[in-house]
């Protein structure tokens, strides 16, 4: 194994300024390194902690909204049909009749209590 050691003459004078300025920024970068080190690892931390967050938050977020609109769909309102003198036409099946008997009187229970509370 032959290694070809020449070097041109002047090389070395022609790079030493090259060379001090590369250990200078090797010196430089280790101390500003060293300085900010405490910063940096803050940043990755906080990285790290956010993309793990994120998405339990995410996930959070649509489980309480869900859940809300789950409350809002409850109504309080009891509501009853009344077909004076008749059962229910096709067994109050909703698929046989979509419109639930539409001709008959609907009357909510529960508004004489909430205009009660009102007042």
């Amino acid at each position: 194994m032959s290694f070809n050691s020449y070097t041109p003459p002047g090389w070395w004078d022609r790079t030493r300024f090259v060379r001090y300025a590369f250990v200078a920024g090797i010196i430089v970068g280790v101390f500003f390194g060293w300085f900010f080190h405490g910063l940096i690892s803050m940043v990755i931390q906080f990285g790290v902690v956010a993309v793990l967050l994120v998405p339990l938050a995410v996930l959070a977020f649509m489980w309480w909204r869900s859940s809300r609109e789950r409350k809002q769909m409850h109504s309080s309102m009891t509501v009853m049909r009344w077909s004076p003198g008749q059962f229910p036409r096709y067994g109050n099946d909703m698929a046989a009749d979509p419109f639930g008997g539409l001709d008959d009187d609907v009357f909510d229970v529960d508004d004489p209590q909430r205009q009660e509370r009102r007042r």
